[in-house]
């Protein structure tokens, strides 16, 4: 009995899923598939920072995370709701373009955080300096000139 309900629970995860994709707009799914690789990006590169510094925990991975994930869960609810609300698709958009963005802050943070804690970027480290200027911090490299 209990291998027919998963079954059908599965079966019917699966056709809402397919439901979902096949009349979401190919924006919304780029979008989405995009702010999920950052997603991932930023977990990896914030455990290797954490790693690397000395401050791996689970409980404070865990409570990130979750702290992360309700953000999110926010701002996609505000922009789906703006969706609905409006019929226009560029609520959706914009809200995951947000998330986007501010995923690419974070894991330039844990990069940067990976830098100050001795690892080399090699042929990164130029680029990360140019983007850093771009939002007003000093570069970081070994270029630079010690602080007096």
């Amino acid at each position: 009995m209990k291998e027919s309900t998963a079954g059908g629970f599965a079966a019917v995860i699966a056709a809402s899923l397919q439901q979902f994709l096949s009349s979401t707009p190919t924006a919304v799914k780029d979008f989405g598939l995009v702010f999920l690789l950052f997603f991932a990006v930023d977990f990896i590169t914030g455990v290797v920072n954490a790693a690397v510094s000395g401050k791996l925990s689970s409980k404070s991975a865990r409570s990130k995370f979750f702290a992360k994930s309700v953000q999110y869960l926010g701002i996609l609810s505000l922009g789906a709701g703006g969706t609905v609300a409006t019929g226009s698709i560029a609520w959706t958009v914009t809200a995951l373009a947000s998330t986007c963005a501010m995923e690419a802050i974070s894991i330039i943070e844990n990069i940067r955080g990976l830098q100050q804690a001795g690892v080399s970027l090699g042929p990164v480290a130029p680029l990360l300096d140019r983007i850093s200027k771009l939002f007003g911090d000093p570069p970081q490299s070994s270029e630079q000139p010690p602080k007096e």
